[in-house]
């Protein structure tokens, strides 16, 4: 199958399924736009982490960042979920690892705070330091750690 330039990601690799569409293809690339995902109320929001199947809530507050990394005595950072109790430095969890926040948009984004190891939406490693628009039930691993976003809007 050949390719047309268009169709490389900006590092110049093929991550594109060959049948999308233009209009997907933009959404998927393009996440500063999210055109196809409502905006919500982080008041009226309820954000969940599910992690080896217990659920961690995440109280976020508008243009507030919520840190997920591992509680250490050298740590200077304030971690709001220690992943520590799920075997986060055996999975290669970061000291401070990522953030979630509500941008002003009323958008849920996850960005990689340049950790060791990554950081994950679905199958797509993130750039550390661009944030990526998070969805209902998305698959967000850090390191080798992976959970599942739950969002719930009333």
């Amino acid at each position: 199958m050949m390719l047309d330039h268009d169709q490389l990601n900006p590092q110049g690799q093929t991550d594109i399924i060959p049948d999308q569409s233009l209009a997907q293809r933009h959404i998927m690339e393009n996440d500063t736009n999210p055109i196809d995902i409502p905006a919500i109320k982080p008041e009226q929001c309820s954000v969940s982490l599910i992690i080896k199947g217990i659920t961690e809530t995440i109280h976020l507050q508008p243009k507030q960042s919520f840190v997920l990394g591992r509680f250490s005595t050298d740590n200077t950072h304030d971690i709001h979920l220690d992943l520590s109790l799920y075997g986060g430095e055996k999975y290669g969890v970061s000291r401070v690892h990522a953030t979630i926040q509500f941008a002003s948009t009323g958008h849920l984004y996850l960005t990689d705070l340049d950790s060791t190891n990554g950081t994950f939406v679905g199958a797509a490693a993130l750039t550390s330091f661009q944030p990526k628009l998070l969805r209902h039930n998305d698959v967000i691993t850090l390191g080798s750690l992976p959970m599942r976003l739950n969002l719930q809007a009333p």
